[in-house]
């Protein structure tokens, strides 16, 4: 296995074989995704008020063997044995997103 680079994002990962289907649903006045990798997922959660005008988010990511498996585009698979997500944050907007 080789050792992912400093930021994934930042390096255009995109998702591999297995991984990337995703789901999100409400689940009361929060909204969670399930994003699976090789081995391990990813876990997105925002929690609303109760007027739907704003809004927290938490990242959690873990494999039950403590070693995440990542495709990355060049077809190599890289583990990730630790790290963290900071400064989650989400906002509310008038208006459509998807009106073109």
């Amino acid at each position: 296995m080789h050792t992912p680079p400093s930021s994934p994002r930042a390096r255009g990962w995109v998702a591999g074989s297995g991984e990337g289907k995703g789901s999100f649903s409400f689940q009361g006045n929060r909204l969670v995704g399930v994003v699976p990798f090789a081995t391990g997922a990813r876990q997105l959660t925002m929690t609303f008020d109760p007027g739907f005008s704003s809004c927290t988010a938490s990242v959690i990511e873990g494999h039950s063997g403590g070693v995440i498996q990542r495709r990355a585009p060049d077809g190599r698979v890289y583990e990730i044995t630790g790290g963290t997500t900071s400064s989650v944050s989400c906002s509310i907007q008038n208006g459509n997103a998807f009106a073109g």
